[in-house]
């Protein structure tokens, strides 16, 4: 009798331990939806602002350089129009298009990078919000793992802290504007002068 006890108690004890072990060796997991930080914080509605306001005076300056290239290219066109004017101001004519055509080509390729630039500073901006506000939650509710939801499968709604982690960053982004109350100025858009570039030579066509 005192045998069976000592079996069924050392059988209980082997059923135990792996479930103590596991739950011990078992990390607190939490999950964030980055997109989801991005369009709700106050830091991602920020970026977004700046970026747009950015995209959009490039694409107001490239319209107004392209109507200035075809205007000049309608008078070109406009064969009574060529008639009335000297050899000397149909060359400077033809000169002005070359440039504008230069200067809208040029402006063209510098949007396209500085917007990618912009675009990639923006989200750098975004995720290093979301992972120090991340830090902070798991700090302050004990959790040992925070991951982005984009590299799960499959995600329980009871690891999501997305909601914690964005009144956390919308925190962090007040006290940095009282801070700086300029904090939510969009920067200064700068476009560079590309009609200072040398003209093209009409020599050989003349």
């Amino acid at each position: 009798m005192k045998s069976l006890i000592k079996a069924s108690a050392f059988a209980g004890l082997l059923l135990t331990l792996p479930v103590v072990s596991e739950a011990a060796s078992t990390p607190s997991i939490g999950v964030v939806q980055l997109k989801e930080c991005a369009e709700a914080s106050k830091l991602g509605k920020r970026e977004q602002e700046n970026f747009e306001k950015f995209k959009n005076k490039f694409q107001q300056e490239l319209v107004k350089k392209q109507g200035e290239l075809k205007d000049v290219q309608a008078k070109l066109e406009d064969s009574d129009y060529l008639d009335s004017l000297s050899p000397e101001a149909e060359r400077d004519l033809k000169l002005k298009i070359r440039r504008l055509a230069q200067e809208f080509t040029q402006l063209q390729q510098y949007f396209y990078q500085s917007l990618q630039q912009a675009f990639m500073q923006s989200q750098q901006t975004i995720t290093v919000g979301v992972a120090e506000s991340a830090r902070s939650v798991a700090e302050r509710e004990g959790l040992d793992v925070v991951l982005n939801a984009d590299s799960c499968f499959y995600l329980a709604e009871k690891y999501d802290v997305t909601a914690n982690v964005i009144e956390n960053m919308d925190e962090v982004y007040a006290a940095r504007e009282l801070e700086d109350p300029t904090l939510s100025e969009a920067p200064e858009v700068t476009i560079p002068d590309f009609s200072s570039m040398p003209l093209p030579d009409l020599t050989s066509e003349e």
